[in-house]
């Protein structure tokens, strides 16, 4: 009996460890799902990333699909199974931070690059709202917390539980990991497949407000993620937003 309620133990860990790596799904009206949005090709979610303005998304550099079209998809569920239903605006048109595909993604480990706006004509479903991006001089440092959000996998290894928005708090472990990225602590939580691009978030006075964007993190998403510092690349996102915002 005591071998058999240590195996049952041991399940029940197994299975918690599996479900938190992308955190607990997102309920309607939470404040990361008014923010937070879905990049898919013409079948499949990619990735994931956040409103920035009422026809602008901002996500990661290699989220492109390179040839094939893009859309912005809203819902707290997109997914493969649903995409026929999803609510989604196709992409018209994006800007990408210059040199970001001369990085080496097999060898350069550091200042990535991995910022990509996105324009989609359509206007923004009920509910829906631009982030607020987080003053230029915010910093985090090490032991910080940071709310991600995005459609990821919850099983790294087996690649599984995608297409509903989760959300999870990390810790930063490196704020000085690049001069345009951190690294977080994600032994226990945090992004993973197709939650690129998605947001990290500060708690500012009680407000959450777009710090940076999820970028990559170990193969199977159990030990660290790496996040680009949108104040690295502020006047790009700026005269981005000047150039493609609508009113």
């Amino acid at each position: 009996m005591m071998k058999l309620l240590l195996f049952v133990f041991a399940v029940l860990m197994n299975l918690s460890a599996h479900a938190i790596v992308n955190g607990e799904k997102a309920l309607p009206g939470d404040a990361t799902a008014k923010h937070t949005v879905a990049i898919t090709d013409e079948k499949l979610e990619n990735c994931s990333g956040t409103l920035i303005a009422k026809n602008l998304v901002l996500t990661a550099a290699h989220c492109e699909t390179r040839g094939e079209m893009m859309y912005v998809a809203f819902g707290l569920e997109v997914s493969e199974n649903n995409m026929a239903m999803v609510d989604r605006r196709p992409v018209v048109n994006y800007r990408i931070v210059k040199g970001a595909h001369k990085v080496d993604y097999e060898n350069d480990e550091f200042n990535y690059k991995d910022l990509m706006i996105v324009e989609f004509e359509g206007g923004l479903p009920e509910g829906y709202e631009p982030a607020e991006i987080a003053a230029e001089d915010f910093e985090v440092s090490n032991g910080d917390s940071i709310i991600v959000a995005g459609y990821g996998v919850t099983h790294g290894y087996h690649q599984t539980g995608d297409g509903f928005l989760r959300k999870a708090q990390v810790v930063v472990s490196d704020a000085q990991f690049s001069e345009s990225e951190v690294q977080t602590d994600e032994r226990r939580r945090g992004s993973c497949s197709i939650d690129s691009g998605g947001p990290a978030f500060v708690s500012v006075n009680g407000k959450l407000q777009l710090w940076g964007v999820i970028s990559r993190g170990d193969e199977n998403c159990r030990k660290y993620g790496v996040y680009t510092k949108i104040s690295y690349y502020r006047d790009w996102v700026i005269s981005v937003i000047q150039e493609l915002a609508v009113n």
